[in-house]
């Protein structure tokens, strides 16, 4: 589970990033630190050196003032001052052979016996590492005489791996506080220019649930995501006037194909009151008038979508039982439904008062009973339930058909849709569009739980409403 949820911020934009501006502020601070520690490497290592070659002149004068008693004059003299860098020195004869040697650290760290092995030369630099593999070095300088007496002064560079450690450790804790801030102003950064992208995210998660007046907010500022935005809220205007203009077409020519069907169908019931029984027009006129019927109930029933939708819907409201109100459409529909073996139930609470238009939510609920009772198979089970809540009523129609797949719940609201179930089934796609009108014109919500293969719940919540 840890690992799922990982998976799931790993793949946000905004994490990666993050990840990659805290990632390439630590990479800078690696080589700032890698060149750092290399510089300052060579600088003490150089400083070494150089204070080296000055105490070896040192040397070079006490010898040749008072031999090999005045360097251990020197070394005793100097002892105290110089442990902490472990100053080394050694004489030897013409033939390499020690004739006196000082070293203030273990014998075994450095191979000292080697010295006598290795052929002296004026000048000469030997750097002797620590024979128990550790990072301690003996650099020494070499100096040879006239009388053949040859002079060796060298330093370990205990001095400089100090003063390199303690640089280590304080850059160590000041690169972690540094990583925390990049990470902290890498997630700022990478939230603030994401803004306007979760934005866009919005206003189309809007567009999904039918909310077209949403915009991209934009800073202005001209730069690539100020420019996208704009394109953008172009694009939404363009869309929602399209679709303002296409639900406008379709209410005219239902508005204007309503007389004309009305005509044609007074004319075909005029004209079968004419006729007699055996007559063949008989059956043509009567299929007229069935169709035209139809096309007319589509055509009301997309003129008070358009009504609902608009805000100009008619609404006689007044203070209605619920059950008084579900009662008669419970009846009616309970008959249909023992035709096709279906068990309808019924249970609303007698004290549960609406303020509502009873000939519009009637006809809202209706709507819902019937669509359950005819997606529902022989022996299924569709109950009717209402109860108080907080803020309002909750009236719910549940059924026991096959459920509604996910790909449709979102559209199951939009005019002339039709799912592949509900093609079988005679219908204009128009019922659960009115249904959302009408509880929308009454300040309600409707939403629909689905369970593919085990049935649906249509949920219609209607607020509380103060008669004044």
């Amino acid at each position: 589970m840890p690992l799922k949820i990982f998976d799931r911020i790993s793949g946000k934009l905004g994490f990666r990033l993050t990840a990659w501006y805290t990632g390439i502020i630590i990479t800078c601070m690696m080589i700032l630190f890698i060149i750092a520690h290399v510089f300052l490497s060579e600088t003490l290592k150089k400083r070494d050196l150089e204070e080296i070659r000055s105490e070896l002149n040192e040397l070079e004068y006490e010898y040749d003032k008072g031999g090999i008693e005045g360097v251990k004059t020197f070394v005793n003299m100097h002892l105290s001052t110089r442990l902490k860098n472990l100053l080394f020195i050694r004489i030897a004869d013409t033939n390499n052979r020690t004739l006196l040697i000082h070293y203030p650290f273990d014998k075994n760290d450095y191979d000292i016996e080697s010295l006598a092995k290795i052929p002296p030369f004026d000048g000469q630099w030997i750097i002797k590492p620590n024979t128990r593999k550790g990072t301690r070095r003996l650099s020494l300088l070499t100096s040879r005489k006239k009388e053949n007496i040859i002079l060796q002064l060298g330093m370990t560079n205990h001095d400089r791996r100090k003063t390199l450690h303690h640089f280590e450790n304080l850059f160590m804790a000041g690169v972690i506080p540094l990583m925390f801030i990049a990470m902290i102003f890498g997630d700022f950064m990478a939230s603030r220019a994401l803004n306007p992208l979760r934005h866009i995210i919005l206003a189309v998660e809007s567009m999904d649930i039918g909310k077209m007046d949403s915009r991209v907010p934009r800073t202005e500022n001209g730069d690539e995501l100020d420019e996208l935005a704009r394109l953008f809220n172009d694009m939404l205007e363009r869309i929602a006037r399209l679709i303002r203009g296409m639900k406008e077409s379709l209410d005219n020519v239902a508005h204007d194909l309503r007389t004309p069907l009305t005509r044609m169908r007074n004319i075909s019931e005029q004209a079968l009151l004419g006729l007699p029984e055996n007559n063949p027009s008989r059956e043509a006129h009567e299929s007229v008038l069935e169709e035209s019927d139809r096309i007319l109930n589509m055509l009301n029933t997309l003129m008070d979508i358009s009504e609902a939708e608009t805000g100009v819907m008619s609404l006689l409201k007044k203070e209605v039982s619920l059950k008084k109100l579900i009662v008669p459409i419970y009846e009616m529909y309970q008959m249909v439904a023992e035709t096709r073996q279906v068990h309808v139930a019924m249970h609303v609470p007698d004290d549960i008062l609406v303020y509502a238009d009873p000939d519009r939510i009637g006809q809202a609920l209706a709507n819902l009973l019937d669509n359950a009772v005819k997606f529902t198979e022989q022996g299924g089970r569709v109950v009717i339930e209402a109860e108080k809540e907080t803020h309002g009523v909750r009236i719910s129609v549940r059924d026991t058909g096959p459920g509604i797949p996910g790909n449709d719940i979102e559209r199951i609201w939009d005019r002339l849709y039709r799912g592949d179930q509900s093609r079988s089934q005679k219908g204009l796609g128009l019922g659960l569009s009115l249904v959302n009108a009408i509880v929308t014109a009454h300040g309600g919500t409707i939403e629909v739980v689905s369970r593919p293969g085990e049935g649906s719940d249509f949920i219609v919540r209607l607020p509380v409403i103060m008669i004044i």
